[in-house]
């Protein structure tokens, strides 16, 4: 299996939640793919924030290959480090997700 930034997404989120990714692919408005309009609650809008990081490192960054990127964290006491010494997309990446706190702290 070839990993890519959608596969380290539910790593980041089993990870912070216990819960992956996938989970919440079609909740509300903006979790999984596309999205548009007002989030319904605080877990759709830490989708829509996600999802915004993303287009901005596709927009500003020039990442047009997001989606297949692979990362390097780790995870350690339920949270993700993201590495050092990566490029500019891979961090952005990386950085994106970490928009999943969002969610953790509305979990809990």
């Amino acid at each position: 299996m070839v990993k890519s930034a959608l596969w380290d997404l539910t790593f980041v989120t089993q990870c912070k939640l216990g819960i992956p990714a996938t989970y919440y692919n079609g909740y509300g408005c903006h979790c999984g793919v596309g999205g548009a309009g007002r989030p319904i609650d605080g877990i759709d809008e830490c989708c829509m924030r996600h999802d915004k990081c993303y287009d901005n490192a596709r927009d500003s960054l020039a990442c047009s290959q997001l989606y297949i990127l692979h990362y390097s964290y780790t995870c350690l006491n339920n949270e993700t480090i993201c590495y050092d010494n990566q490029d500019k997309c891979k961090d952005a990446l990386c950085q994106s997700n970490e928009f999943i706190k969002i969610g953790q702290h509305i979990l809990q």
